[in-house]
């Protein structure tokens, strides 16, 4: 403590992690895991949505480009 009392040392742990504390169980471990995975899927897929909406509205086709479907060359194409 500080000579004010009210705050710990600035080399002692954190307020939070003074007091010990059981971990997550393993129920609330996946389903915190299966969240986030949701949560990055749908930005994955909202991004992608975005990606082809913004190529479609400048009439681009990627056959036109010569870029097969499903190349990973297609997001370098549709920069260009």
């Amino acid at each position: 403590m500080n000579e004010r009392g009210d705050q710990p040392e600035a080399g002692g742990p954190a307020p939070a992690d003074a007091r010990p504390h059981a971990p997550w169980p393993l129920w609330k471990r996946i389903v915190a895991y299966v969240a986030l995975a949701l949560i990055a899927l749908l930005c994955i897929w909202y991004i992608d949505l975005k990606a082809h909406q913004s190529v479609e509205a400048r009439g681009h086709s990627l056959l036109d480009r010569g870029i097969p479907p499903g190349s990973r060359a297609r997001w370098v194409g549709s920069l260009v």
